[in-house]
């Protein structure tokens, strides 16, 4: 017989980022929006969905005109405390962590839970006291002219997803 896909557990995407809402105001590329579009797509039609991206703490541009014309750019930090965020649960209630190992050195990183409708957006936070302060960057900045730190983040979020994945106990 002919072996059918289990097509009962969410679909899983993970991208770096997820441009949900302005309540959460990240810096977006065309595939963060992709990736929060298809959230709440999936939102919409009831299709089991969980997303695992990074939490970009900092990435908040701001420009503004200076009196004689010159722009001025500013990093601004986002208040978590106003974002409909919360630390996410494993099954037996704790936070829910994960540990990614990177060239030698072990990178932990938070889980915040993001509710988009139905779906599910879940988004990994270096920026925690266990870390090394390059790593405790990673989650927080875009980190496109730094190849080193790009290639950490890359592997912080491919590993950290499949780690997330099963400590959450789903099967994709």
């Amino acid at each position: 017989g002919t072996r059918r896909p289990r097509t009962d557990g969410p679909l899983v995407w993970v991208a770096p980022q997820f441009a949900l809402h302005q309540s959460l105001p990240v810096r977006a590329t065309s595939q963060g929006i992709v990736a929060g579009d298809l959230a709440k797509e999936a939102s919409d039609l009831g299709v089991p969905f969980i997303g695992i991206g990074l939490m970009y703490s900092r990435t908040l541009t701001r420009q503004r005109l200076m009196g004689h014309g010159m722009q001025q750019e500013a990093v601004e930090y986002i208040d978590w405390s106003d974002a409909p965020t919360h630390p996410a649960r494993i099954g037996d209630g704790s936070d829910a962590r994960v540990h990614v190992h990177v060239a030698g050195a072990t990178i932990a990183a938070a889980v915040w839970e993001v509710r988009a409708g139905g779906s599910k957006v879940y988004l990994l936070d270096t920026n925690i006291p266990e870390n090394a302060a390059w790593d405790r960057d990673l989650s927080s900045r875009n980190c496109e002219g730094d190849r080193a730190a790009r290639l950490r983040q890359s592997i912080l979020l491919a590993s950290g997803a499949v780690e997330l994945i099963e400590r959450l106990e789903t099967a994709p």
